[in-house]
């Protein structure tokens, strides 16, 4: 894989307001996949702006609890080096590891965030300075083999369809293009672009309006990175 701009990238205005990343700042690849008997890889910077930019790592473990994303300090995944600046035109590379024995059973994960340091002098008036922050998610494969598991569920609940997709295997699944249509009469319920990784153990769910007449049987399909899949559900209610 090339260089490609980072999956998760975010822009920070000193008001907190998020935006795309500037054109010019890549990483690669733009995930980790750690296994035994070396569970190590590298990231590359690349700054293709024209100006420097100071860069420091920080590495979060990753967990979903009610459907949300959850990030605590991992001392047992170590990225190096911690802070570094890139001059225009560089690369650098970071090398990421466990200390620790790839999980038995199941998946672990990670994301390692790289972001921006502010440079010392104040912008000029009436300008604003943008810092960017990476994430980059490292996934800790599990010894023992994948195995995927899946299942859909879906519910009418204060004027929602919620789809739920819950990940009862030992790895994560990473799902998008989310179609939704009523199952009897063909009508489009709702429809999502966006992606969404779905940790072992955890779920995730999809809400759209829900108007009359009202479906009591869901078609839906999503793609994920094993291909396209589709499934047909009865709705409950609530």
């Amino acid at each position: 894989m090339g260089f490609a701009r980072c999956l998760i990238a975010a822009l920070l205005f000193t008001t907190g307001a998020a935006l795309a990343a500037p054109v010019g700042i890549a990483v690669s690849p733009i995930r980790l996949d750690l296994q035994a008997p070396k569970p190590s890889a590298s990231l590359t910077v690349s700054n293709g702006d024209s100006s420097p930019r100071r860069f420091q790592i920080e590495v979060l473990r990753w967990t979903q609890q009610d459907g949300r994303d959850v990030f605590v300090p991992a001392d047992e995944l170590l990225a190096n080096p911690p802070l570094f600046e890139l001059a225009p035109g560089a690369r650098q590379v970071l090398r990421v590891g466990l200390l620790v024995a790839t999980p038995r059973d199941t998946e672990v994960a990670y994301r390692v965030y790289i972001s921006e340091v502010p440079r010392a002098e104040q912008p000029a008036a009436g300008q604003l300075r943008l810092l960017l922050r990476m994430g980059v998610p490292v996934y800790a494969i599990p010894q023992s083999g994948a195995r995927p598991a899946w299942q859909w569920s879906a519910r009418r609940d204060a004027g929602h369809y919620v789809i739920r997709a819950d990940n009862s295997g030992n790895v994560h699944q990473r799902r998008q293009k989310l179609r939704v249509l009523d199952a009897d009469s063909g009508a489009l319920l709702g429809e999502s672009d966006n992606f969404r990784d779905v940790l072992a153990g955890a779920h995730h769910e999809w809400r759209f309006v829900a108007r009359p007449p009202y479906a009591s049987r869901i078609r839906l399909s999503s793609a994920s990175d094993s291909g396209v899949d589709a499934a047909t559900i009865p709705l409950a209610s609530r």
